[in-house]
């Protein structure tokens, strides 16, 4: 199997089980394709797309398919570099990060790119801008505290 369809499923997988989301009607017609390719039927089978991958455990497709969105998330500053393409720093609360960082497996591999922070930014170094700004509002908050004293 090539390594875009083997990253389709992945893609797919992830959605599934690590995110909770359903399948869409394009991600069932590529597994329906693939396991034709594959198996020469489709009908009267789970679409499982695990079946269609050679070789990987669950735990370790997990870990792939993170790795995987995380370069592709790492690339867009490369992209937006080269369009000249600047980023925008939204002004969003930091509920948007992980409530328990301790305990998401997202954060542990990556704790600067976990997927809470890939999935509210575009880039790297429209997350790194947000991070900059939250930091400055803090430090004039406490500033703020020590001078009224």
């Amino acid at each position: 199997m090539s390594a875009t369809k083997d990253y389709e499923l992945k893609k797919i997988l992830t959605k599934v089980i690590d995110e909770g989301k359903k399948l869409s009607d394009e991600d069932i017609e590529f597994l329906v394709i693939q396991f034709r390719e594959k198996f020469g039927f489709s009908h009267g089978i789970a679409l499982n797309p695990q079946l269609l991958l050679d070789g990987i455990e669950i735990g370790e497709f997990i870990e792939i398919a993170e790795e995987e969105e995380f370069d592709e998330w790492k690339h867009q500053d490369i992209l937006n570099e080269f369009d000249e393409k600047e980023t925008k720093s939204e002004n969003l609360g930091i509920e948007i990060l992980c409530e328990e960082p301790k305990k998401c497996n997202s954060f542990i591999e990556n704790p600067y790119a976990c997927r809470c922070i890939r999935e509210n930014f575009d880039s790297p170094e429209s997350f790194r801008e947000w991070r900059d700004l939250k930091i400055e509002e803090l430090s004039s908050k406490l500033t703020n505290l020590t001078h009224k004293k």
